[in-house]
């Protein structure tokens, strides 16, 4: 067999990037228990943190009770859509498989389960085999009743718990045959239908393990039981194996029965498709109704709460997912956040969340087609301008030695640059708001706010301007490229006012911080595709993407890591700038960063690096939406007044049999329906708009893939011929349903 061409190599998703550590929930949408299965299967409750440290309250692991360590550990769902998660331990002489899942029970009861199966080997001598459970908790200790091999477990403060010496309670069992007792606290598990006893934990550590009663098992032979973890309750009756195993089969059936695409998409290869229906799925398992409205939450552990920013892109995704109702309701989430001062944020010192907010009330209600909803908006967005001419007034305020004179004040710059700092992010964040704002308010009539935007905007672009052309730096090449912390406002990633120079690991590089400006391009639209700026950037792209497909040290740990998600940030980009094929390999090489299980941690380290540093969330579901939003736009592209189609389509998505498919999917100019079939030699490109435009595009574009031509274009009964010459994009009609013919080249 021949190896894969490296065409080939870069579209196969196999996870080879994939983190060492991964966490992964089981929940179902709206859930307020949002348990994380390890990429061993322990699970995890209640993270604790703070800026350097993350532990989980509640820690339960498992293993088989054997001299031998695992050879072997495999985690994957059961499916893309359905989050019940399969481990397996391979031991030397056996194998230890785990099924993980949440299960809502009696209508609002909610426990976890894991069912359990040891295997012999083939061959392999007779073993006692016992399951290895240990359960840790910062104060508390978990047993039995007593000593005696239990199928309930109970929860024990450390102060009440037995604290008798090893031969005090053997005299104790043997004199007078009484088992020490273990003071009971709250139920923690049930085990089925094999009792567990206190055992030593792995390392004779200061915390005991409990196991279930050895059972001997000869080669081949399997042994099973299941784990039922109560979170809300006490009362689990008549839990057994069969009990366990229907939890499995009701948990299966909601997923089967959850719709996760209401909008429907379709892309032949499985292995996308897969990431796309695990990236919905993840999106509404981290999502929470607080206060009656739905949050869009970023994940489920670290970053368990409404981020401005994040919350953009996780409502256009939740759009292009058919979620109409709950994105629009993220937009009264952000109305919680506005301050007396016309400000909508919710971190200190991000003070371009305002420019966000805005862009997302005049996305979202693009999106939904309600200009109405954006004029009931528009007293919100009057005060958020007002917030933002205070700013600049504040910008110039400042000493005019100040690196931020004239500009916007120091604040936090985010994505790979912390502290108070002069610095870039927020400009160009806050030129995207303005230019967004200024359209909405000419299209809706608005004309003395949408004057005052566009002066605004005018303003900030000039001093911009003038700002960067002293702040340009170059690569060893001599490409000029724009740092995101300021020239003089320190060079350590994390603190502003570091004394001399930052280790290398917390170096700001030129990469670093650059997601702003990423988004600056698209979607903010600020710079031409030909802008010099994009041009540089670009380049530096182009110049740290190699190792794993990505461009590298782009975030806070600036040595050998990489910010996962920013590769969508990235690829629009170049999509913007007409560069397709560049998006199409961040897609996949984005896709290769996840876990197995479809998850993204947000930044973690390059492979190889073998080092544990970490940050962010996972499932982090800014990547999920990101994965969402990459995709769809591929496939539909909205470039300012121009309506793309297919401009990144992957030629090998076109699939004998296997269509490409987007239906009803929402764009500025109203819902869209595009379907692309072939047979293998002929194609077949048909599209729709839905209800007629809502706001007329100046142009629609067809970008036909590069080894087919078009043939012929059918609106109604009549068919034009296009000829017989290749044409890389077609103008289409303004008509309401049309199809488009194409052939192979050269057929």
């Amino acid at each position: 067999m021949t190896s894969p061409s490296a065409a080939e190599a870069d579209s196969t998703i196999d996870f080879r990037y994939g983190p060492s550590t991964s966490w992964t929930t089981i929940c179902r949408p709206d859930d307020p228990f949002k348990t994380l299965v390890r990429e061993d299967g322990a699970l995890l409750y209640d993270l604790v943190a703070d800026r350097n440290t993350w532990c989980f309250s509640r820690v339960v692991e498992f293993g088989l009770r054997t001299d031998l360590r695992p050879v072997e550990v495999r985690q994957r769902t059961e499916d893309a859509r359905t989050p019940i998660v399969r481990t397996t331990l391979r031991y030397p002489h056996a194998t230890l498989n785990l099924t993980a899942l949440g299960h809502v029970h009696d209508s609002d009861r909610r426990s976890d389960v894991v069912l359990w199966e040891i295997g012999l080997a083939e061959g392999a001598p007779d073993f006692l085999a016992q399951l290895l459970v240990t359960a840790r908790e910062r104060s508390r200790l978990f047993g039995g009743p007593s000593a005696a091999p239990s199928r309930e477990v109970y929860a024990v403060d450390l102060a009440a718990a037995p604290t008798a010496h090893w031969h005090e309670a053997m005299l104790a069992e043997v004199i007078h045959g009484r088992v020490a007792d273990f003071a009971t606290g709250p139920l923690a598990f049930i085990s089925t239908p094999v009792s567990l006893e206190p055992v030593p934990a792995i390392g004779f550590g200061p915390v005991p393990a409990l196991a279930t009663e050895a059972t001997l098992l000869r080669a081949g032979e399997r042994m099973r039981g299941a784990l039922v973890f109560p979170l809300n309750h006490a009362a689990v009756e008549a839990v057994d194996l069969a009990w366990s195993e229907a939890a499995l089969a009701a948990e299966r059936a909601f997923w089967a029965g959850f719709e996760l695409l209401r909008l429907p998409i379709e892309i032949p290869d499985r292995a996308v498709m897969e990431m796309v229906e695990a990236s919905a799925r993840n999106i509404q398992q981290a999502r929470e109704v607080v206060d009656g409205l739905p949050e869009f939450r970023v994940g489920s552990a670290v970053f368990r709460a409404l981020w401005v920013v994040d919350g953009h892109f996780l409502l256009e995704a939740a759009q292009y997912l058919g979620f109409r109702e709950d994105a629009a309701a993220g937009l009264d989430v952000l109305l919680r956040r506005a301050q007396p001062d016309g400000a909508i944020a919710e971190m200190p010192l991000h003070i371009k969340e305002t420019a966000i907010a805005l862009t997302t009330f005049v996305r979202q209600s693009e999106l939904l087609g309600d200009d109405d909803l954006l004029r009931r908006l528009w007293p919100s967005v009057r005060a958020g301008v007002a917030y933002i001419e205070a700013l600049r007034r504040q910008a110039y305020e400042l000493p005019v030695d100040s690196p931020a004179h004239g500009l916007l004040p120091p604040a936090f710059p985010d994505g790979g640059i912390g502290g108070l700092r002069p610095e870039y992010t927020s400009t160009l964040w806050t030129l995207a708001g303005l230019r967004s704002i200024a359209g909405a308010a000419h299209r809706l009539g608005f004309d003395g706010d949408a004057e005052r935007c566009q002066r605004l905007f005018d303003d900030l672009m000039v001093d911009f301007r003038a700002h960067t052309a002293r702040d340009l730096r170059r690569l060893p090449d001599g490409t000029p490229y724009l740092p995101m912390a300021k020239p003089g406002s320190g060079d350590h990633s994390w603190i502003a006012d570091y004394p001399g120079p930052p280790p290398i690991w917390r170096e700001i590089r030129p990469q670093t911080g650059t997601w702003a400006l990423a988004q600056a391009i698209y979607p903010g639209e600020v710079f031409a595709p030909d802008d010099e700026l994009v041009r540089n950037f670009l380049a530096l792209l182009d110049a740290v993407d190699d190792e794993q497909g990505i461009p590298n040290n782009t975030a806070f740990w600036t040595y050998r890591m990489v910010w996962t998600y920013s590769a969508s940030f990235y690829a629009h980009a170049w999509l913007w700038a007409g560069r397709p094929d560049k998006a199409v390999d961040y897609l996949y090489a984005f896709a290769n960063h996840a876990a197995p299980t479809r998850v993204w941690r947000e930044e973690q380290p390059m492979v190889g690096s073998h080092t544990l540093l970490l940050s962010g969330d996972m499932p982090h579901n800014w990547g999920s939406a990101e994965f969402i939003r990459l995709v769809r736009h591929l496939l539909v592209f909205e470039r300012g007044e121009t309506l793309e189609l297919l401009p990144g389509l992957p030629e090998q998505w076109i699939v004998p049999g296997r269509p490409v498919r987007l239906e009803r999917t929402p764009t500025r100019f109203g819902p869209v329906t595009l379907r692309v079939e072939s047979d293998g030699r002929a194609a077949r490109i048909e599209v729709e708009r839905d209800g007629g435009w809502r706001r007329r595009p100046d142009r629609v574009l067809l970008h036909v893939p590069a080894s087919w031509r078009p043939v012929s274009l059918t609106v109604g009964d009549g068919e034009i011929d296009l000829g017989q010459r290749s044409a890389a994009v077609v103008e289409l009609p303004d008509e309401a349903r049309l199809t488009v013919r194409l052939r192979q080249s050269g057929g």
